[in-house]
């Protein structure tokens, strides 16, 4: 089933762009949002309606981190998605930070692969 929205969040342009074209090489939905910035990711949040079923974020973000990001939507999230944290962190404690999230559903290493991909969609 194609999923509506997948939102992704990374500074780096490259990968942006990556990322997206690995979800519509398996036509996994039927829009993708794309944030370099967490303001910007902020405020499409605030408006987003409905929410999107998935959403990619990097942890090192400019304005804020991926840390923050998911505080400040923390009760609009629970329940409502499915978050993947994708980074090149191999720091444990970022990893156990991001699973004790209810939402959070992976901690990905970049970059994404077409396994993973895979999984992602299998998963929602």
């Amino acid at each position: 089933m194609k999923l509506n929205k997948i939102f992704l969040l990374d500074d780096d342009p490259i990968v942006n762009v990556i990322n997206e074209q690995l979800f519509r090489k398996y036509n996994a939905a039927k829009q993708y949002i794309i944030c370099r910035t967490s303001q910007e990711a902020i405020d499409y949040i605030n408006k987003a309606e409905p929410l999107p079923e998935i959403v990619i974020i990097d942890l090192n973000i400019p304005l804020t981190n991926g840390f923050a990001f998911l505080e400040k939507f923390y009760d609009r999230f629970v329940n409502n998605l499915s978050v993947y944290i994708l980074t090149s962190s191999v720091n444990p404690e970022d990893y156990n930070k991001a699973m004790s999230y209810p939402f959070v559903k992976g901690y990905l290493k970049k970059p994404l692969t077409r396994d993973i991909v895979q999984k992602i969609i299998a998963e929602n």
